[in-house]
C-alpha cells in the first residue's frame, strides 16, 4: 500500500480523544433500525444516558482524575489502529486490554486534547457514535486540525449514580495530523511509475 515513511521523535504514548460537553441540538434519538431492545425499556441508552457517558469519556481524556474509574467497566477494551501507530502496537491489536491499563495512562500519561463534538447520539441500543475535531499543537508550529470518529460501547450497572458504563473505546482520527500536532513529521514517497 502506498502510503508514508514516518519519522517519530521524542514521542510517548498517545490514546483516545477528549470530548466537551454535548451540544444541545445533538442527534439523541432511538436507533429505529435496531429491533434488539425498547427504548423505553431500561435495557437502551437514553438521550440523558448517552449525554452522560459522553461528558465522562470527554472528562476521562481531557483532563483526568480518578473520580472517572467509577465510569469504567470491569471488563473494558479500548482499540485503536490510529494509536497503535504511535506506541507502536501491531495494527488490529487491541490499544488498552484491560481497565487497568487504560487508568495507569491516563494517570501516567494524560491526553489533554481538546476535542469538539461535531455530533453524538446512540447507536443501536448501547453503542453510542461520536464525530469530534480537534485543534491543538505542542510545538510552536501552526496546529492542524484533527478529525476523529469514537465509538463508545457500553454496559448497564443497574447502579443509580452511574446507570451505564464505559466497557469499549473503538477511536480511529487523522493520524498523519496528530503527528505533526505533537512534533513529528512525515515524508511521502515519490508518485507511482506512470503506466504505460
Amino acid at each position: 500500500m502506498l502510503f508514508k515513511t514516518l519519522i517519530l521523535t521524542g514521542l510517548g504514548l498517545v490514546s483516545a480523544v477528549a470530548l466537551p460537553p454535548p451540544a444541545t441540538d445533538a442527534p439523541l434519538s432511538a436507533d429505529k433500525r435496531s429491533g434488539s431492545c425498547a427504548r423505553d425499556s431500561g435495557s437502551c441508552l437514553s438521550p440523558s444516558d448517552a449525554a452522560a457517558i459522553v461528558n465522562a469519556y470527554k472528562g476521562m481524556i481531557n483532563h483526568w482524575d480518578n473520580s472517572y474509574i467509577p465510569w469504567i467497566a470491569e471488563d473494558f477494551t479500548d482499540q485503536s489502529d490510529s494509536i497503535n501507530e504511535f506506541i507502536p502496537q501491531a495494527l488490529g491489536a487491541t490499544t488498552f486490554r484491560s481497565k487497568q491499563a487504560f487508568i495507569q495512562h491516563e494517570q501516567t500519561q494524560p491526553d489533554n486534547l481538546p476535542l469538539v463534538v461535531q455530533s453524538f447520539g446512540p447507536l443501536g441500543c448501547t453503542q453510542i457514535a461520536l464525530i469530534w475535531t480537534a485543534t491543538f499543537s505542542y510545538t510552536s508550529a501552526a496546529p492542524q486540525p484533527v478529525r476523529g470518529i469514537t465509538i463508545l460501547g457500553t454496559s448497564k450497572t443497574g447502579s443509580g449514580s452511574i446507570p451505564w458504563q464505559i466497557r469499549r473505546i473503538d477511536v480511529e482520527y487523522n493520524s498523519m495530523a496528530f503527528l505533526k500536532n505533537i512534533g513529528g513529521s512525515y515524508t511521502f514517497p515519490p508518485p507511482p511509475p506512470s503506466k504505460e
